[in-house]
């Protein structure tokens, strides 16, 4: 819904608000009191009521992989975006900016009927002016607004710089002003409804230059990225809404003040039999009106960094690739000479004088090793392809009588029903800068692992990464479980609350006691252990590494397609 404060050439574009919630509702602006059954804010509610379905599929529809948790709603009405998105988004909060006080106050009232008021929060603003803060959404939600504007590339180009890196921004506009009688009605003048609708597209062709635009180029040029665009075709019949007949008589009688001296006579008393409430033409008595229009939906980012949208796309490929953690089956550690067997892992492993990797097995075992058959004892080069009955595959990585043994299965993540990693919206606040600080020389701390029952593991612990957000220092314990890398695994506020109750991980190059280095919440990950469960028994964070804060950013969930 919107209602942005506009100078308009020609008066109050009344015809248009009458349609479809676009008045300004400025003090200094004309007002046109004939035929009008009620206020503007009146009329909001109705479009509201009737399109809510549809505004509810535009929502259902947005292209997010990170549901925003604040929300900017650019010519909010009274609340119609503002209500559809708090419904879709149980955890946003949504600013909701509009000329209108009076929109404003209806809208803060339904937030308290509907008990979500301390997610609202109410700007009244022109935005043909100087915009107020508006805080740094993660989304902007502009229905109907834009195309009022007198500069609306500036606007789209305020959009883009308010947004956070990874924000979208939607765009919905009508390709039309709604029709609600049949195109042979009334009986007496059949077409009445086209006419008036010529004589308004006539006095407001010259001011509203943008309506019906099409907005992608002007996004794109404004630096967004276009993610998707749709048309939605309204068709609400009067049988399925009581309030459709209420709407129309609204609609059309706000835009009779407007064409009324553009209609011949025959045209205009027409007009008046369908809004005369009391008469038998009335419209309120017709049961053949509908809601006939369609609606524009443009789904507009503004990208994040690069590295960032990279190191996404890698770790995808870490969790599905090809050796994915979600498809790892089995695993197990190579050590000594004698001969072992592993759970889910065929043949015998073991290592030479040497220090090579070897497999005994037999050909019923169906283990292969780079394409070949083994039939007794063959040696295993690192990082040479593995395979073994029932398409499972693998590989093993080492030396010196030390290997890692990996069987990964294709049909492991169709089986998980992993399908994508939900995450918080990246938020440039979340990236600090962090120093590595000393720790006891050969530092090695005891930590418990995911088994059941918990089971310690012991981990070497040779420096301590400290950050400072908002004003205080944490100060958390650096683990190298793999050489050269750290691994930071913390609990904070929103585990249990928004994140898994075990904690996350942030993994970063290590480096010597006084190293600087950037420290990116946007890549905190979950722990492997959530990928597959059987395989992975990740270690807990250490003692002391909570941060008394809610850290939301970086990766939440899984997503899954059951």
């Amino acid at each position: 819904m919107t209602h942005i404060a506009h100078d308009r050439a020609g008066g109050q574009d009344a015809a248009e608000d009458a349609v479809h919630q676009h008045a300004a509702d400025q003090p200094s602006a004309h007002q046109h009191a004939a035929h009008q059954p009620g206020s503007h804010a009146d009329l909001l509610d109705l479009d509201a009521e009737v399109l809510a379905d549809h505004t509810a599929s535009i929502t259902a529809w947005l292209p997010v992989d990170a549901a925003p948790r604040r929300i900017v709603d650019l010519g909010a009405g009274t609340g119609a975006g503002t209500f559809a998105l708090l419904a879709r988004f149980p955890e946003a909060h949504v600013t909701a900016v509009d000329a209108s006080a009076e929109h404003l106050q209806r809208l803060r009232e339904k937030a308290r009927e509907q008990g979500v008021a301390d997610r609202v929060r109410t700007v009244q603003a022109d935005l043909d002016a100087e915009w107020p803060d508006l805080g740094r959404p993660q989304m902007i939600w502009a229905s109907a607004s834009l195309h009022h504007l007198a500069a609306p590339e500036q606007a789209l180009r305020q959009a883009h710089d308010l947004l956070t890196p990874g924000g979208l921004l939607v765009v919905v506009e009508l390709s039309g002003f709604p029709r609600f009688l049949p195109a042979d009605a009334p009986e007496s003048r059949p077409g009445l409804e086209e006419r008036c609708h010529q004589a308004g597209e006539h006095q407001h062709s010259g001011h509203l230059t943008h309506r019906g635009a099409d907005w992608g180029p002007m996004l794109t040029s404004a630096g967004f990225t276009i993610e998707g665009d749709r048309t939605i075709t309204v068709n609400v019949e009067g049988a399925r809404s009581e309030a459709v007949g209420r709407y129309a008589l609204n609609s059309l009688q706000r835009m009779r003040s407007t064409v009324a001296e553009h209609l011949p006579a025959e045209d205009l008393a027409a007009l008046d039999e369908l809004l005369d409430t009391d008469g038998p033409g009335s419209l309120l008595r017709r049961s053949d009106l509908s809601v006939r229009t369609e609606r524009q939906v443009w789904a507009a980012r503004r990208p994040a960094p690069a590295e960032y949208t990279q190191w996404r796309e890698a770790r995808w490929e870490e969790v599905a690739g090809p050796n994915g953690k979600v498809k790892i089956v089995a695993k197990a550690f190579v050590t000594g000479r004698d001969p072992q067997t592993f759970e889910g892992i065929p043949g015998e492993w073991a290592t030479t004088e040497t220090g090579a990797l070897t497999v005994s097995a037999g050909a019923g075992d169906g283990v292969k090793v780079g394409g070949v058959a083994v039939e007794g004892t063959a040696e295993v080069p690192s990082g040479t392809p593995l395979e073994f009955p029932g398409g499972q595959a693998g590989f093993a990585g080492g030396a010196d009588g030390n290997y890692g043994l990996i069987v990964t299965d294709e049909a492991a993540l169709v089986r998980s029903g992993i399908t994508g990693i939900e995450r918080y919206p990246y938020d440039p606040a979340w990236v600090f800068q962090g120093e590595y600080r000393e720790a006891p020389e050969g530092r090695r701390i005891e930590v418990p692992r995911l088994t059941v029952p918990r089971s310690p593991g012991t981990f070497s612990a040779p420096v301590d990464l400290a950050i400072t957000v908002n004003g205080i220092e944490y100060v958390l314990t650096v683990i190298e479980e793999v050489p050269g890398q750290a691994q930071v695994i913390f609990t904070d506020l929103t585990n249990g609350d928004g994140t898994p109750d075990i904690g996350r991980w942030l993994v970063l190059p290590m480096g010597a006691p006084g190293t600087t280095l950037t420290v990116d919440f946007n890549r905190v990950t979950l722990s492997h252990h959530h990928l597959a469960p059987p395989v992975f028994t990740c270690p807990l964070a250490p003692d002391g590494n909570h941060l008394p804060i809610r850290i939301e950013a970086g990766e939440r969930a899984l997503v899954r397609d059951r």
